[in-house]
């Protein structure tokens, strides 16, 4: 696996920007990356870092974004890039695997299933493993963003052109990076977001806060994107091309983004818990 210099690691942490179908942007999937680890029992920390990498990505933050940061460059991986997201025609609600997932398993949704099934194998080699447990940890985190299930322009947002604050973005760029940026810069000071402390400090005040008992309740990934499919339709299907979103529009998503990122992070941590069920897999 490529190696990244500490200190260009840093500066990509911190200022690199982010491919125009990533997910969540890299503060986003840090941030639900170091939620699922507080989340964890010590046990289950025990075994996600025996199977993590040393090196870039040897935390569960840091590995969340293996799939966009290594995987989208590398023509080994060019086959997963259809796996990050599911297009669900707008006029449906509901998500169903014969209609909206390529051959019944090259979607976002499928994929979850299918490297859940990889990573509770004990028997297959650390590798494939420890691939597995990259591409699952990131694609719970995408599941959870509106615009990878669903959007009217086909493309998750990405071919809406709208004015974010005067600058001209592409819809799923918005809720990837904008939103979260915004949110997390406007409850730290700007020394802590440089540094790579916001979502950090944001993880330890979620997990001391705790979550809701009903976001472990649904634990189907299927459902997870038609809560996906509901939020995009009420928050992004009216959003057209040439719009100009300010603070209003802000107001009324970025508790919602920011709230799906919290819940990614909560239920990639009780899915680990199934997957690595450390007292099965010792007898």
């Amino acid at each position: 696996m490529r190696r990244l210099p500490l200190s260009l690691l840093t500066v990509f942490l911190v200022v690199s920007s982010v491919a125009p179908l990533a997910a969540w942007g890299r503060d986003g999937h840090l941030l639900a990356g170091r939620v699922a680890w507080l989340s964890l029992n010590p046990e289950t920390q025990k075994a996600v870092a025996e199977i993590l990498p040393k090196g870039d990505y040897e935390t569960l933050a840091a590995a969340s974004y293996w799939a966009d940061d290594y995987a989208r460059e590398s023509e080994q991986y060019r086959w997963a890039n259809q796996l990050h997201y599911v297009n669900v025609d707008p006029t449906q609600d509901q998500y169903v695997r014969e209609r909206d997932c390529r051959n019944g398993r090259d979607c976002v949704v499928e994929a979850i299933r299918r490297f859940g099934a990889v990573l509770s194998d004990i028997d297959r080699p650390v590798e494939e493993r420890r691939e597995a447990l990259f591409f699952l940890v990131h694609f719970v985190h995408d599941l959870h963003h509106p615009l990878h299930v669903a959007h009217p322009d086909g493309r998750g947002g990405n071919s809406t052109l709208v004015y974010w604050f005067g600058r001209e973005q592409n819809l799923h760029h918005v809720w990837d990076t904008e939103i979260p940026k915004r949110f997390l810069r406007r409850r730290f000071p700007i020394t802590q977001w440089l540094s790579g402390q916001a979502w950090h400090r944001q993880a330890s005040a979620w997990q001391k806060q705790g979550a809701p008992e009903e976001w472990l309740q649904v634990s189907d990934p299927a459902q997870w994107a038609n809560e996906s499919i509901a939020l995009a339709q009420q928050h992004t299907y009216g959003v057209v091309s040439g719009m100009s979103l300010t603070n209003s529009y802000y107001e009324q998503t970025a508790s919602v983004a920011m709230t799906r990122i919290h819940m990614a992070g909560v239920r990639l941590a009780a899915l680990l818990e199934t997957l690595l069920d450390v007292d099965r897999n010792q007898n």
